[in-house]
């Protein structure tokens, strides 16, 4: 080929392409499935299921993100020509992916402003989770710069989610501008530096009547690390909690959440005591309850469970299939199927304690000696278990907070990242919520860092 040939070959690829993207139908068809599974996520959330069930999820809107490089900004143009085709219950998954659509792509700050405006007042939780999952320091700093109040809170919310430290002169900034308080409290913490003179001002929310407030303060509380203003949580809880307290049909929603929360951060400091207060009595929602003996796993939160789940006529819920997979480990296939029979449930219950209780020195009971978990001699058998939490099976001693959280409810998870937070005693922004590869990277990387200390240990 001599010099004019090769000129002309070259000048071929010097003419304009005319751009498509590849296999535009795939385009589309993870589009739709990455609007459909967003649309899906918050029931996800507030049901019983597990972390593995919300990665399920999240890898269609991930699995959209990564194919999203191949074709650049033409995704956007196949996602408006989408948009006619979508129902009205998928709009909160069009907001969420054309938002994260745009911060993967680097789009121009006044075009994401123009795509955030166009969904923040009808959508703003799908809004706040594109930014959250695929934003940047960058983001959060637009945002915190903005005129806009409400986008200037999101801003501060992000700070703190995304523990973002560089970010901290920006958020007393925002205080100082008219911001909440207790939002910007919060986001201190989360990052890893709460304020100094936050005890005062969380020991004043608590004695408040204003819930909503509460539950910002007891997420600060949560994410702190540490036992401070334990006697005032523990006098929140008794008010919360007492005959003439809030209830649910007072404040439906807002008090059940707020006590859940505030239970959390006390089984994660103080387990058998609030374990005792639930045996005593204390008027808190069941699945609450639940949790504190899973937590707690002593027998003497261990027994009455046992004995409530064996008179059941129907399959195990969710939480009470937490109890059970935490304590002891596992949860036998004849608790969940929901078309088994009673004896054969009661059979594989009674056969996965004893056998736990044997391999932790109780070989004196066998499903055979029960006629009621309740019984006086039950209990006398399992002696040995008094001094013991058990975990998977196992003493707690020997297990790390966070091990096979992934299989548990996502209401229960949370309970164990604020068990988590207390146990290494400084602030963690782990959120139940949060992206679920994000969680579990962070979550493995916790339990690897565990398996190399513990090595040292032994070396």
């Amino acid at each position: 080929m001599n010099s004019t040939e090769r000129v002309a070959v070259l000048s071929d690829f010097q003419q304009p392409l005319t751009p498509h993207a590849p296999l535009p139908t795939l385009a589309e068809q993870q589009l739709g499935s990455a609007i459909r599974a967003y649309a899906r996520r918050k029931g996800n959330l507030a049901s019983g299921l597990s972390l593995r069930a919300l990665k399920a999820v999240d890898q269609k809107v991930d699995a959209l993100m990564q194919a999203a490089r191949y074709y650049g900004p033409d995704i956007l143009l196949d996602l408006q020509a989408l948009e006619p085709k979508l129902t009205r219950q998928e709009a909160p998954g069009l907001a969420f992916v054309h938002v994260a659509l745009n911060q993967s792509h680097g789009v121009a700050w006044a075009d994401q402003m123009v795509c955030i405006n166009r969904y923040w007042e009808a959508n703003r939780g799908a809004v706040r989770d594109a930014l959250w999952f695929f934003g940047d320091s960058k983001t959060c700093t637009a945002l915190l710069q903005d005129t806009d109040e409400s986008l200037v809170r999101l801003g501060v919310e992000l700070a703190g989610r995304m523990a973002l430290p560089q970010l901290l002169p920006q958020v007393y900034d925002a205080a100082s501008r008219g911001i909440h308080i207790d939002e910007c409290l919060l986001a201190c913490t989360r990052i890893g530096q709460p304020s100094e003179n936050m005890e005062a001002h969380i020991a004043e929310v608590l004695r408040g009547h204003d819930l909503a407030r509460q539950m910002l303060i007891l997420e600060a509380l949560a994410c702190m690390g540490g036992s401070i203003l334990q006697p005032e949580l523990r006098q929140y809880i008794g008010r919360l909690t007492a005959p003439d307290g809030p209830t649910e049909d007072s404040h439906p929603e807002a008090w059940a959440s707020v006590v859940d929360a505030a239970m959390a951060i006390w089984a994660a400091r103080e387990p058998l005591q609030a374990l005792s207060a639930v045996i005593d009595g204390l008027r808190i929602p069941n699945k609450t309850a639940l949790r504190v003996v899973a937590v707690a796993g002593h027998v003497d939160g261990i027994l009455p469970v046992l004995a409530h789940l064996d008179g059941l006529d129907r399959a195990l819920d969710s939480a009470e299939q937490d109890v059970i997979r935490l304590v002891f480990g596992q949860v036998p296939g004849e608790l969940s199927n929901t078309l088994g029979e009673k004896e054969a449930r009661r059979l594989a219950l009674r056969q996965l304690a004893c056998g736990v209780f044997a391999s932790n020195g109780c070989t004196d009971l066998k499903p055979e000696h029960i006629s009621l978990w309740s019984d006086t001699s039950v209990k006398d058998r399992l002696w040995a278990l008094g001094p013991i939490r058990l975990r998977h099976g196992k003493p707690f001693a020997a297990q790390h907070v966070l091990d096979e959280c992934f299989d548990l409810s996502h209401g229960l998870r949370r309970w164990l990242y604020i068990a988590y937070s207390h146990q290494v005693g400084r602030p963690c922004a782990l959120a139940h919520e949060d992206f679920a590869m994000r969680q579990m990277d962070a979550v493995e990387s916790l339990l690897l860092l565990h398996s190399m200390e513990a090595g040292d240990d032994e070396v």
